[in-house]
């Protein structure tokens, strides 16, 4: 079989990961600890030694998610997406579920909340805990609980493998993180499973977000722009788990998979190896994304988290910004010493004709743009890592506007550093007087990964 090179790597693991997932299913002897037989049981049942390797899909499996719902109704037809929203309560009593329940609706028209439902899973195993949430989510959202907008539910014990004496993993865990991780992917699991049959896709979210207008509209948009592609996932987020959109009819095999994995990994990397073994080899993110996390205090005791998504764009007003700009680029001569894959010139890109992708640039690489006459620039935009190749940006480097070219741009006037491949660099009034002559994108150290520039975008003062 004749593979491109571009490719060898990625065959080469989706063979091994298919090889050792075969592997973990036939031959580990303590399986009931990871696949369950979903029964209807008592929701404070404690007993797990019904679990068996084989229950998942029975006919009464049904039973067990009757008992989850402890507020709120299922809704008679199946509607167009579903929102899955895990919570447990914080330390110092941090909450941020109230805020994303109303952002998530409010940013939603009343036609868009016919066919939507929002499924809150209470996931704490201290009874009084998820009571204190259930009762709050009553009183402030009762009326969509009671159109089944809402779903409120609970998972028992018993579903949970037993979570203590993980073993050790290749990723160093602390055990305290080991079993927070472990519990993680069995509660996105029950949420999964839950949730397979309420609607045609299914949107993995966290309890901690906020939305923009019309996010129901965005997310119908992108699902249109790849109907004809391969796709298992979508992503509205390049943050960890959040904002995952799937089919609901691949809700079972990757609530599987979680399972299946519990406490080898989290579920940040299992989503990515099943994508990959679902035949779609690399990620698909929204560019802007459309979902912005906000909480500070994590699930996970001390722990403090400051997660920002680089591709949730805001204005200086806080308003959502598109930084892709249609400008006709100044006429200049470019040129570059990265290493070219196939055609994809850098005169393409200048050009707007197609993205410049290069192999993994090394440190002191360098882009130049040399205008033909000398242009008073307003700004200057430089994207990498679209949608079909997110992990293909530019990692570390920084883009320079000179005076002077030579061999290098020199008499640098404006500089910006990229951040998560992308420069947008907005010159002020006093730069916009200065003539430039020439702009330079450096590495400022090498990486691995390919390096895909999908858009360069110059624009200059109108004479």
């Amino acid at each position: 079989m004749n593979i491109q090179p571009r490719y060898r790597v990625m065959y080469i693991f989706l063979c091994t990961s298919t090889l050792y997932l075969i592997w973990f299913v036939t031959q580990r002897g303590d399986m009931k600890a990871h696949v369950l037989d979903i029964r209807g049981v008592p929701l404070e049942s404690t007993d797990a030694q019904n679990l068996t390797p084989t229950g998942l899909g029975r006919t009464s499996d049904t039973d067990m998610f009757k008992h989850a719902l402890v507020a709120g109704k299922r809704r008679p037809t199946r509607g167009f997406l579903t929102l899955g929203i895990p919570t447990v309560k914080r330390p110092k009593d941090a909450s941020y579920l109230k805020a994303t329940i109303e952002d998530l609706l409010r940013n939603a028209n009343e036609e868009e909340k016919r066919e939507l439902t929002l499924v809150i899973f209470l996931a704490d195993f201290d009874k009084a805990a998820r009571d204190e949430i259930k009762a709050d989510i009553i009183n402030k959202f009762n009326s969509h609980i009671e159109d089944g907008l809402i779903q409120v539910i609970e998972a028992p014990r018993m579903f949970y493998p037993s979570l203590d004496n993980l073993p050790k993993t290749a990723y160093k865990h602390s055990p305290t993180k080991v079993r927070w991780i472990s519990k993680q992917n069995y509660d996105y699991a029950f949420l999964m499973l839950y949730s397979k049959d309420l609607s045609e896709y299914y949107l993995q979210l966290e309890d901690d977000l906020s939305t923009i207008p019309n996010y129901i509209t965005e997310i119908r948009k992108f699902i249109q722009r790849y109907q004809k592609s391969q796709w298992t996932c979508l992503e509205f987020s390049a943050l960890g788990f959040i904002a995952k959109l799937y089919r609901s009819r691949d809700l079972y095999k990757l609530a599987k998979m979680m399972m299946l994995f519990f406490y080898e990994q989290p579920n940040d990397v299992t989503y990515l190896i099943f994508n990959q073994l679902m035949q779609q080899p690399h990620r698909i993110v929204r560019k802007p994304t459309i979902f912005k996390h906000m909480g500070l205090h994590s699930s996970l005791p001390e722990k403090l988290e400051q997660r920002v998504d680089p591709l949730f764009l805001q204005d200086n007003n806080g308003n959502r910004t598109n930084k892709v700009k249609t400008v006709l680029n100044p006429p200049a001569k470019v040129s570059t010493n990265l290493r070219i894959y196939e055609d994809h010139r850098l005169e393409h890109c200048y050009g707007k004709k197609g993205p410049l992708w290069t192999f993994g640039p090394r440190k002191g690489a360098t882009i130049s743009i040399v205008f033909n006459q000398p242009q008073r620039l307003l700004s200057v935009t430089v994207l990498s890592g679209p949608d079909d190749h997110p992990d293909d940006f530019l990692q570390n480097a920084v883009l320079r506007i000179g005076q002077k070219f030579s061999v290098t741009c020199t008499d640098i006037y404006a500089v910006q550093i990229f951040k998560f491949g992308q420069a947008d660099l907005e010159l002020d009034k006093e730069a916009q007087d200065i003539p430039a002559s020439c702009i330079q994108i450096q590495t400022l150290a090498g990486q691995n990964n390919w390096l895909m520039i999908s858009d360069i975008s110059v624009r200059a003062v109108e004479s």
